[in-house]
């Protein structure tokens, strides 16, 4: 085992919450919350619906809860049906420097080794933040040569960190972390080339979380996998990137938390369109425009934005979340930007198909990834600018603990009704953080109907 590895494995190990800072500690908080939200909504997306039908169909141990249903499974299963729940409406949180969704891949597998364990809130926060930690530094070293290989980090990095929060909250030795996170490494995987026009994305959060509490369990009862994965000389860094750097895996005291830097989303699309969709909302509240006054949209966005983002007449709402075009015009129109505005129905709408035929999007390498500038020529021929170099949520411009509450009760209200109060009690405000993760399993678990 190298030392690298062992070291990272040591780090989550020996992990306690007194060891993360309290600012840390409350970004976390509302990074469990805001993905339970979108959890509770995406569970009704037929992704969600889908593979909760297929663990209903096969069964499993009643023993794990599946968030906003009255479905208890097997371990595994609840890890993979509350990933593709919390990914399913790509309204989950993005740590954009890697990029990765973190809490869709780590916080199922975390929560259901709590389950497992009869743990506390303490427990559960503890091992988010180690696995959270660890999918991003994991991220980190591999550099952008792992997406440009066509890999889709939420489903390899994210296997990593749902390993290392699974193997937290079981209380495994460095040795037994270290392990899982190999077997977690060994089972990494997903292509970029998944991320529209169909359900493999969600999937790919599913899996992740899935396997790395699958690799945690089989490590705890002493199954072996290659322990040599945080070298550069490793076969995960060779089939992973081109440029391994094991100094990024170190996280805590000097190294600082990347936890800090996920960004909370406000709307449900592609993280690369938020700005886009920001800033045509921006424009139409300034200056109260409305459709018939609008000649020609220009928006300037970010190479990488154009990249991923870049879709010019999306066909279904899946695209429309990947397209900058259909976001500024949404946000144009006044468009909230929540999951109905991603559904099918809404892109067939004649005077958004007509408002979107006037945005021309355009490269401007000079500005950020999470940045755009929208410029509409009204008729009479004047322009009007609005620039958006921070779109919120992201670092440098954060949501709010009050807007990410106000997200959290539109996702979960129409799905628990005023037990979405008690959630946000539980995980934002038990100081003590002893409160037993079974006790919001209930909370977050629904009645089943009566005969």
């Amino acid at each position: 085992m190298s030392n690298v590895t062992l070291q990272l494995a040591e780090r989550v190990a020996f992990l306690r919450l007194e060891d993360v800072p309290p600012e840390v500690l409350g970004h976390a908080r509302l990074c469990v919350l805001d993905a339970l939200g979108a959890a509770l909504r995406g569970g009704r997306e037929p992704s969600a619906r889908l593979v909760r039908a297929l663990a209903e169909k096969e069964g499993g141990a009643p023993i794990a809860t599946v968030w906003g249903h009255s479905l208890k499974t097997g371990s595994l299963q609840a890890a993979l049906l509350n990933g593709v729940s919390a990914h399913a409406l790509d309204f989950d949180d993005t740590h954009q420097a890697v990029p990765v969704h973190v809490s869709a891949a780590v916080l199922p597998a975390v929560f259901a080794a709590a389950e497992m364990t009869e743990g506390t809130l303490g427990d559960l926060l503890t091992g988010y933040a180690a696995g959270a930690e660890t999918a991003i530094r994991a991220g980190l070293a591999l550099g952008r040569s792992h997406v440009h290989r066509g890999w889709h980090p939420t489903g390899t990095v994210g296997t990593l960190g749902a390993a290392a929060g699974g193997a937290r909250v079981l209380g495994l030795a460095p040795d037994r972390t270290a392990q899982a996170i190999g077997l977690a490494a060994t089972q990494a995987a997903g292509f970029m080339k998944a991320v529209t026009g169909n359900m493999a994305k969600p999937l790919n959060a599913g899996k992740a979380s899935m396997n790395g509490l699958l690799a945690a369990v089989l490590a705890r009862d002493g199954f072996t996998g290659p322990a040599d994965i945080a070298s550069a000389s490793s076969d995960f860094a060779a089939a992973f990137s081109e440029g391994f750097d094991p100094a990024c895996l170190a996280f805590g005291g000097d190294h600082g938390w990347e936890i800090l830097n996920i960004a909370v989303k406000l709307f449900a699309c592609c993280s690369l369109a938020q700005a886009a969709l920001e800033g045509g909302r921006a424009m139409r509240r300034e200056h109260r425009l409305e459709d018939h006054l609008i000649s020609e949209i220009e928006l300037e966005a970010n190479p990488r934005q154009m990249l991923i983002a870049g879709i010019p007449r999306p066909d279904n709402g899946s695209e429309g979340k990947f397209s900058l075009a259909y976001c500024a015009a949404l946000g144009l129109r006044g468009g909230a930007g929540g999951p109905g505005d991603f559904e099918d129905e809404s892109l067939r709408s004649p005077a958004l198909a007509a408002l979107m035929e006037k945005v021309s999007v355009r490269a401007n390498p000079a500005i950020s990834e999470v940045s755009a500038r929208l410029r509409v020529t009204v008729k009479g021929g004047q322009t009007l600018d609005t620039f958006i170099a921070i779109a919120r949520g992201n670092p440098g411009n954060p949501a709010s603990p009050e807007e990410v509450k106000k997200k959290f009760r539109s996702l979960a209200r129409p799905v628990l009704g005023d037990r979405a109060e008690q959630i946000i009690s539980l995980v934002l405000e038990d100081a003590s953080v002893q409160s037993h993760v079974k006790e919001l399993a209930k909370t977050l678990s629904v009645p089943a109907p009566r005969n």
